[in-house]
Parts: C-alpha cells; structure tokens; sequence
C-alpha cells in the first residue's frame, strides 16, 4: 500500500492499494510488471528487495536519477524539473518547488525517478513514507509507473 501522512502528527489520512483505483478518479496509483525477475518468497514472508533511507549527502545514483526539463510532460505542468531543488539531508529527501524563472518557466521543483534502474512486479508490497504539502495550486505525488 501507499500512505499519505498530511498532519504534523504523522497520522495516516489515506491508504490504497496497488492496481485499485484512487478514490473520485479513474488513476491507478501503481501499475505492476509481470515480468519482474523480483518475485515474493515462495514461503509467503516478506522479504526486503529494495530501499533507500536517504542516507549520506546526496541521491544514491545507483537507485534513483534525475528527471530534467520542462515543458509540461504530457499534462501541462508549467514547473521546470532541477536537480538544485532536490536535497538530501538527515534520513530525508526533500522536493522543494520554488516560484522563480528559470530556463523559461516560472516554478522549479525536482523529479527523481527509478525506471531502469529497480524492478518489481505482482505481490510485493510497496511502502511509501512522506510529508506532503497542502495548499492551492500545488500537485504533489509519487507515482508508481511501469
């Protein structure tokens, strides 16, 4: 499942599940791949296959990479995606979105991604610790893509 903690007290707000889709909308929160190398144990424990505790001064590169670029992708979003907006500092990745200009958009965030670099697939659980912002305007997520 995936968990969306929204209150300073980490209290879970919403909880969904993998090829469900999200509550009022027809989006998927996760897709999974079928031809995962990654199966769960046969024995029906769980067994860790990957995570990141954000550990050191930076993104472990072998894990994640950086999304650049703007240009909406797809869906109109107006922010540019830089590496400078992405910190990694006590246990924690942070995101930042900042109103600025830059390379000819007027918001910046950062987008880090995992395709090409882990897989999984049908019967592993995936968690999801994160402090998201509330406000107009804003449109955090985490997106489990194929």
């Amino acid at each position: 499942g995936a968990w969306e903690e929204v209150s300073d007290d980490c209290q879970v707000s919403y909880e969904w599940s993998c090829d469900k889709p999200l509550a009022g909308t027809s989006d998927l929160l996760c897709q999974c791949d079928a031809k995962s190398a990654n199966a769960p144990s046969p024995s029906g424990r769980l067994r860790l296959v990957w995570s990141d505790e954000f550990e050191g001064s930076g993104l472990d590169r072998s894990k994640w990479d950086y999304i650049h670029g703007g240009g909406g992708f797809g869906n109109g979003e107006q922010q540019y995606y830089s590496q400078r907006n992405a910190v990694v500092r006590d246990g924690v990745l942070r995101i930042t979105a900042r109103c600025e200009e830059y390379k000819g958009s007027h918001y910046t965030s950062a987008k880090v991604s995992t395709s090409g670099l882990a897989s999984w697939g049908p019967g592993h659980r995936i968690e999801v610790r994160a402090r998201l912002p509330q406000g107009r305007g804003t449109w955090p997520a985490i997106w489990m893509l194929p």
